[in-house]
């Protein structure tokens, strides 16, 4: 995806059959300074008929009880969005009872520290295929720009950057911390 002059470009990466599960977490840009007009997203596609999938927030969505349950049917898509410009869907728990696919994202956001609004989307793999270490590779933009988001899956989840033998913080799950890059 890229914008008009330059300014606004993603991508989408397609993980094939390693992004079909039944459990995910989701991340997505943070909003440093928020405004009305940024969006943060997560969607599902159903892979089977009477495919029942549930939402469980870690903070409050306005018009949303938590867990929230619909049901899908093969090649069907349900999309969640924020429902202000304070609250993010990063951390949210999606289960289901049969495969989905999973793909997040934030379109007119503000990156981590910057004044630069920007968007991302990407497919999520299930926690099932998580491991524990994690390449972050910083992109080609000014320096401060580009950061990386960890959002645990289980409790006493400890993040530790470059090699350190003292963990950075200790997440619970749903819990998510910025890296820098």
């Amino acid at each position: 995806m890229r914008a008009g002059g330059g300014a606004q470009a993603g991508a989408l990466v397609s993980k094939g059959i390693s992004a079909l599960g039944t459990t995910f977490r989701i991340g997505s840009y943070t909003n440093e300074n928020p405004q009305s007009n940024y969006l943060n997203f997560v969607t599902v596609m159903a892979t089977e008929d009477n495919t029942t999938v549930d939402f469980l927030f870690t903070r409050r969505m306005k018009g949303i009880q938590s867990p929230h349950s619909i049901l899908l049917n093969k090649g069907q898509t349900y999309i969640i969005t924020d429902d202000d410009y304070n609250v993010s869907v990063t951390g949210v728990k999606i289960k289901s009872d049969k495969d989905i696919v999973v793909v997040s994202g934030s379109q007119h956001t503000n990156i981590y520290n910057a004044m630069d609004d920007d968007g991302g989307v990407d497919m999520l793999v299930p926690v099932k295929n998580l491991g524990n270490q994690f390449v972050l590779v910083r992109g080609g933009v000014i320096a401060g720009h580009d950061y990386g988001i960890v959002v645990a899956a289980e409790n006493n989840t400890h993040v530790y950057v470059n090699g350190d033998s003292e963990s950075l913080c200790t997440l619970n799950s749903g819990e998510f911390v910025t890296i820098p890059l």
